[in-house]
């Protein structure tokens, strides 16, 4: 008797560990098409040159798109400091540096230029 007990929970901390596993997997797969998402809207907004240009918009961690991206690049030209700071949060990049140097750094992870 004490077999099949000391089996049955053994059977149940693999199905246990197993579940834990697949969740992780999930996540990691969201993770990874947020990635693949962000590298295509990259190469789309690489191209953006006027103000009015429509962006593609970036993925967060989660794998929802971030919330207060950007529309144009325009609105890009325009964000403030805590817009900004949201954002690089957001995308997982540092907040640290001068405001100058977090737009760059934003304007880089998104396939634009930025010229100051």
């Amino acid at each position: 008797m004490r077999v099949l007990k000391d089996t049955a929970e053994g059977v149940a901390k693999v199905v246990q560990g197993q579940a834990t596993i697949l969740r992780k997997l999930e996540a990691l797969q969201d993770r990874q098409d947020a990635i693949e998402k962000n590298r295509i809207a990259r190469l789309i907004n690489s191209r953006a040159k006027r103000d009015n240009t429509v962006l593609e918009p970036f993925y967060g961690f989660n794998g929802q798109l971030v919330l207060g991206f950007p529309r144009t690049l325009g609105d890009t030209k325009r964000l403030n400091n805590l817009d900004l700071t949201v954002l690089l949060f957001a995308l997982g990049l540092p907040v640290s540096g001068s405001f100058a140097v977090r737009k760059a750094r934003f304007f880089n992870h998104v396939g634009l230029v930025y010229l100051g």
